[in-house]
């Protein structure tokens, strides 16, 4: 007995070496789940969230801005609105709104139908277009 103990170096390293035999062979059979870790950048500034905005040119333009910054965007920018500009329209249909950009100056822009009155609410002197033109 003292010459197997001797051999593995003692009565706790055995043990220890099986153990570690035991864990690498769970780990080998059974299949880890990986979890995505969060980049620092994520962690620090959010997750990303769409925005349509239109532009001074009146075009409309998506950008993705972080989850933090949103309420401050849309507050300052007011014919901004959540989601991407395109995404929901449908294939053929024409422009709804029609925004003010400066002294008689208006725009037709695309907004989802299920945001059109809080659209028009948030920017004075908009109004709906049923033709795509101002």
């Amino acid at each position: 007995m003292l010459v197997a103990l001797a051999g593995f170096g003692g009565l706790g390293y055995a043990a220890s070496t099986v153990k570690e035999a035991v864990q690498a062979a769970v780990h080998v059979a059974v299949p880890q789940t990986v979890q995505p870790q969060p980049s620092s950048a994520g962690a620090q500034y959010g997750a990303k969230v769409n925005v349509c905005t239109v532009q001074p040119n009146g075009k409309q333009h998506t950008i993705s801005i972080s989850e933090n910054a949103v309420a401050s965007y849309l507050r300052t920018h007011p014919k901004a609105f959540l989601g991407s500009c395109g995404a929901f329209r449908p294939k053929g249909s024409k422009p709804n709104v029609c925004v003010r950009l400066g002294p008689g100056k208006f725009v037709a822009v695309w907004v989802r139908p299920s945001i059109v009155a809080a659209y028009l609410r948030r920017n004075f002197g908009a109004h709906r277009t049923t033709t795509g033109r101002c």
